[in-house]
């Protein structure tokens, strides 16, 4: 019993750090029209598809996060990339400008694109994400955030932080309908039977507890049979 709890507690508490945050899993992510250098469009008509959020007037890792999103999925096509803006001061132009720096403005499956102010609350909370106004650095420090919506426009998965962004080819083909047998965890879990980092699997030490009780048993049945057997000597 306290074995299993040991390997439960490293499974939920561990591995799956900044990874599929259950409490929005298959919540809905809403109905909204995005605005965008191609026109207003329903989010619902760009399903399935991945959300982020930045800033424009970001001077840390907005721009660079979303080259390493863009580095990531390399040729995917049948998903959409929506970056939104959470700060209210972007407007359209902003966002435009935006792809336009980092040279995506050209890329078919990437919105740039902004919400009505009075929706944008209502989406941020619906997917969780979480910003704040620095006054000592005066800029904001908010969640680097990847939302997975399906078809159905229900959130299939979230990733949350940049070291998680090298499962994301594996969380994509879950999105377009391609087969995951499993979600890779990133973090290495203390009792994990296995650790998936630097692209490899590693045994973890909770392989090794799996065969204590085998080797517990085995010692005691040896002991008891010697003790037996020096019993029945002295007989």
């Amino acid at each position: 019993m306290l074995l299993f709890f040991l390997l439960f507690f490293s499974l939920s508490f561990g591995e799956y750090a900044g990874l599929n945050r259950e409490a929005y899993y298959m919540k809905s992510v809403g109905e909204y029209v995005i605005k965008t250098p191609y026109g207003n469009i329903s989010l619902r008509k760009l399903l399935p598809a991945v959300l982020t959020f930045v800033y424009t007037k970001c001077t840390g890792a907005c721009y660079p996060y979303v080259l390493m999103i863009k580095d990531e999925v390399r040729d995917m096509k049948n998903v959409n990339f929506v970056v939104l803006s959470f700060d209210i001061r972007d407007n359209l132009e902003d966002m435009q400008r935006m792809a336009y720096e980092l040279n995506m403005d050209k890329e078919k499956n990437w919105f740039f694109g902004v919400i009505d102010k009075e929706n944008l609350p209502e989406l941020l909370q619906r997917v969780g994400f979480h910003y704040s106004w620095s006054r000592a650095k005066r800029a904001y420090e908010h969640d680097l955030l990847l939302v997975g919506v399906d078809a159905k426009g229900n959130i299939l998965w979230e990733i949350d932080g940049i070291k998680n962004l090298e499962l994301l080819d594996i969380f994509l083909r879950e999105l377009s309908g391609g087969i995951t047998v499993f979600t890779i965890p990133v973090e290495k879990g203390p009792l994990s039977c296995f650790n998936y980092y630097k692209g490899r699997w590693h045994t973890g030490f909770g392989m090794y507890i799996l065969f204590v009780p085998a080797f517990v048993s085995f010692s005691l049945a040896l002991m008891l049979n010697i003790f037996l057997w020096k019993s029945r000597s002295r007989l």
